[in-house]
This record gives structure tokens, sequence and C-alpha cells, in this order.
């Protein structure tokens, strides 16, 4: 994966987790690697809230911060984003928090940064992550169950698009 993916900026926007997950998915090469957003039933794991499955089947698990409560409260969560099917875990924030998250976030995940400059919204590596040791292989059928997830996800989207619209 590239280190820097430029996203052209939309108008003055303040930084959202949706423009964080649109930032992201292209960091991670979503023309290349399987990636869906909030997976939090389905796959038999904790809630994601970016699951990323590469061309050889490993996992990153990225998640988005984009206040610093919310970054504090992460670490009460009851399973630490701890998963053997998870080869890498990833914490995404908006630059400013950056600091602030490696002192909060776990030694063995990545820090991820992601701003704005020159019109184009940029993501940037600040820490990589320890990869597992024995990293989990992703099979087919589970490839499969995650795309099915996935294709729910656009519906619902679908859905809201036409709600929006029809006002």
């Amino acid at each position: 994966m590239s280190r820097t993916k430029l996203i052209p900026k939309l108008s003055n926007q303040k930084v959202t987790t949706l423009l964080m997950e649109v930032v992201l998915m292209k960091h991670f090469e979503f023309q290349h690697n399987y990636i869906v957003p909030k997976v939090s039933f389905g796959a038999g794991l904790h809630e994601c809230d970016l699951l990323v499955i590469t061309k050889s089947g490993y996992a990153h698990e990225i998640e988005i911060k984009i206040d610093k409560q919310d970054l504090i409260n992460d670490k009460h969560k009851p399973h630490q984003h701890v998963d053997y099917r998870i080869k890498e875990f990833w914490f995404a924030v908006p630059l400013p928090l950056e600091q602030e998250a490696l002192k909060h976030i776990p030694d063995r995940a990545g820090l991820l940064s992601v701003y704005e400059r020159g019109g184009k919204w940029r993501c940037r590596v600040s820490r990589l992550p320890q990869a597992s040791k024995k990293p989990y292989k992703w099979n087919q059928d589970e490839i499969f169950n995650l795309l099915r997830l996935a294709a729910m996800r656009i519906y619902t989207l679908k859905k809201l698009i036409l709600k929006i619209n029809s006002k």
C-alpha cells in the first residue's frame, strides 16, 4: 500500500467518520482489496469500523476516532480489538489528534493520520502496527460472507439516498 493517497477536498468539509472512511478506503486500495465499513454482525468478530481483507487473504482492522474522548473511551472495550483473525490493527485519527492517540492506543496498534493539504485529503502512516506472529488467512467462504455483508451495507445506503432525495 502506498504511503499517501490523495482525495479531493469537498468544500470546507470537516473531518467526520464518513470522510475518514472514504480516505482510508482509498489508502487501503479499495480497487484491489475487500473493504467493508461498520462490520458489527455476521462475521463473528467484534465491531470493526473498517475491515480490510487483502488479496492474499489477511485482515486489517481500522478503528476510527475523530475526538479525544472517544479515543480514551476505547480503552474500556472488553474485546480490546484482539482477535486471532486480525493480522494488523490500526487506529485512524484526524492529524490534530495524532500525538494524543500515540499516548492512548495500544503499542501493537498502528496509527494513520488524516489531514487536508492543498485541496486534497491525505492519509499518512504515523506508526506501523505489530503484525500477528501467526497470521490467520481468511478462506473463500469467510471472504464471501464478508462481501455479503458489504452488499447489505450498499442496500441500506441506497435506501437512505432514496429517502433523502424524496424530501
